[in-house]
């Protein structure tokens, strides 16, 4: 998880925390936005192309916002970008993204 050095302090502190409550988890950071260090990427090792994707945009009131990607056709953009939505429990946003990702 070396993209995490790049990134804001409050995203490598909601990777940290999103593990400790998703146990025996193997995310993977999956970084594809490395110029925007308020932003970063989840996924299963197992399964890359479904996305979790998480910011936490400054000015937004301490919210993250969530958006769950599924794999694309190649020819297309690389992930089917769903709408954001917003989040200001990590407990909530740990289990959605848990949901998604399938390690619910």
């Amino acid at each position: 998880m070396d993209a995490l050095g790049t990134k804001h302090e409050s995203i490598r502190n909601l990777v940290a925390d999103v593990l400790r409550r998703l146990p025996g988890t193997e995310l993977i950071v999956v970084d594809w936005w490395k110029p925007d260090p308020y932003a970063i990427g989840l996924a299963l090792r197992s399964d890359p192309g479904r996305l979790a994707y998480v910011s936490r945009p400054p000015g937004f009131g301490g919210m993250y916002l969530l958006s769950c990607e599924f794999a694309a056709k190649p020819e297309l953009e690389p992930h089917h970008n769903l709408e954001a939505d917003p989040f200001d429990d990590l407990d909530s946003l740990a289990s959605v993204i848990a949901e998604h990702l399938g390690a619910a």
